[in-house]
């Protein structure tokens, strides 16, 4: 049997190779270690690059769906904080209006009246809730307030019942005006009449944010509380009994819009529902994909360290080959 071996410059050159090979591993390995993701992506894939793509691309989604939901729970965070002011704040004129009333007392009328104002800037403010800087209640026309100021409404209805005399008069000309054909629709509301498109929250699941401020639970509230508040200086032409007459009016039709604004809010607390079921899908979702991904691109600890002590020994042995050839040479082998 013939014994092959190999010239001192092809075993150097074999040595050399493989010593290069074992450090390019053991920096690979180590580079791997620092990021927690393979190196050769394509080699763990076998050249197959679909299955990743197709996860990175769902996870691209789920980001902007989670863009969505972020946006959309807080626009219907800062609509349901309006709506409950509104509901607290006319619950409790309502109440007092109702007991003043009651008293028969006509002097009262002017305090009423004082405070049913009040209220009317504080629900018109609140329809008027923006949140980053999108007008809640406005429909697509999110840029600017929903309703005209308190203020301006007031105005436009003290000139349509500046011919009244008595409560009656006074209390046909503001429900014409707030009715649906009437002149709110124009010169109190200043949104826009088509309703913000459904926001996408994933797959097949949207939130729809068609709410504004001609909704008619709304619309009823308003004109419940400016009732009241034209008492403020803007009924001149009736005696004071007249006024608690529409005091007492506002009051009423206030405790009966009670239940149409907890309607509306309970409408909204659904919209609420749906968007953190959403968000709890696509967290879910998520770490399902991420999960995956982390099987095909993440080490694994143990078998890398393996792996790492491995290429370490092996590179030693090499050292101490090298370092055990370059000491044969005559001089050593006559010793």
């Amino acid at each position: 049997m013939s014994l092959v071996s190999l010239g001192d410059l092809a075993q150097s050159f074999t040595m050399r190779r493989q010593n290069t090979a074992l450090r390019t591993e053991c920096i690979t390995i180590v580079q791997e270690g620092s990021c927690g993701r393979v190196a050769a992506l394509a080699k763990e894939v076998g050249g197959d690059f679909g299955p990743m793509t197709g996860i990175e691309h769902d996870l691209a989604k789920l980001r902007t769906y989670d863009t969505s939901i972020t946006e959309s729970k807080l626009f219907v965070s800062g609509l349901q904080d309006a709506l409950e002011v509104i509901q607290a704040e006319t619950q409790d004129f309502a109440n007092a209006a109702i007991a003043a009333s009651e008293t028969g007392n006509g002097a009262l009328a002017d305090t009423s009246g004082s405070d049913a104002a009040q209220t009317f800037q504080t629900v018109v403010s609140a329809v008027n809730t923006s949140v980053g800087g999108r007008s809640v209640l406005a429909g697509t026309a999110t840029d600017g307030p929903a309703l005209a100021s308190a203020d301006e409404i007031l105005d436009a209805l003290a000139t349509v019942i500046s011919g009244e005399t008595t409560a009656a008069g006074v209390i046909a000309q503001v429900e014409s005006w707030f009715s649906p054909t009437g002149a709110f629709s124009t010169a109190g509301y200043q949104g826009s009449t088509t309703p913000l498109a459904p926001m996408p929250l994933g797959q097949g699941r949207t939130a729809d944010l068609d709410f504004t401020a001609l909704d008619e639970r709304l619309v009823e509230t308003l004109k419940s509380t400016a009732l009241g508040a034209l008492v403020d200086g803007r009924t001149p032409s009736l005696d004071p009994q007249e006024q608690l007459d529409l005091i007492r009016q506002s009051g009423l039709d206030l405790i009966s819009a009670q239940s149409g604004l907890s309607t509306l809010r309970g409408d909204v607390g659904t919209v609420e529902a749906t968007i953190e079921d959403a968000r709890q899908r696509n967290q879910t979702e998520k770490f399902g994909l991420e999960l995956a991904r982390s099987e095909i691109v993440e080490i694994d600890p143990y078998e890398h360290a393996t792996r790492l002590e491995t290429a370490q020994t092996q590179l030693e042995a090499l050292y101490a080959m090298t370092a055990r050839l370059s000491r044969l040479s005559l001089t050593e082998y006559l010793r």
